[in-house]
């Protein structure tokens, strides 16, 4: 089922307000399939002219118009910002193949990896400092 709206105009508000009378809830269709047994909603607006209609219309078009784009520019940006992180982490796997796992980033920047043997060579690096310096000092 589709929801159509329509309006019609008429000269005198008469003829208007007793079409709407007759044809309000009415079923409307006949041969053609489609159309086949639609039901019609049909009211009288008092006060409004075919120019406030026309305006209401080209206004919600309008609003729908930049609804459409502003969820538009917001997809780019996230999709954007999502092709950036898969790059980086991309880059950041074949570095990782290169060198042999040997570099992690920090926030953003590639530090260098100190392994087992190295901390511990610093570690010994420091008691003897430490030591030296309570015997000599």
């Amino acid at each position: 089922m589709e929801y159509k709206e329509g309006y019609v105009e008429f000269v005198d508000k008469r003829y208007a307000k007793r079409v709407a009378d007759l044809l309000h809830s009415q079923q409307v269709g006949g041969s053609n399939k489609q159309h086949s047994g639609d039901t019609w909603v049909v009211q009288y607006v008092s006060g409004a002219t075919w120019d406030d209609l026309v305006a209401k219309q080209k206004y919600l078009k309008g609003s729908r118009d930049k609804r459409v784009d502003r969820e538009l520019a917001r997809i780019q940006e996230d999709t954007e910002f999502i092709t950036a992180q898969i790059d980086q982490a991309r880059s950041m796997e074949g570095m990782k193949k290169r060198k042999g796992g040997a570099f992690v980033d920090k926030g953003g920047k590639k530090e260098k990896k100190v392994e087992k043997k190295d901390k511990k060579r610093v570690t010994e690096r420091k008691m003897d400092d430490a030591l030296l310096d309570r015997l000599l000092g």
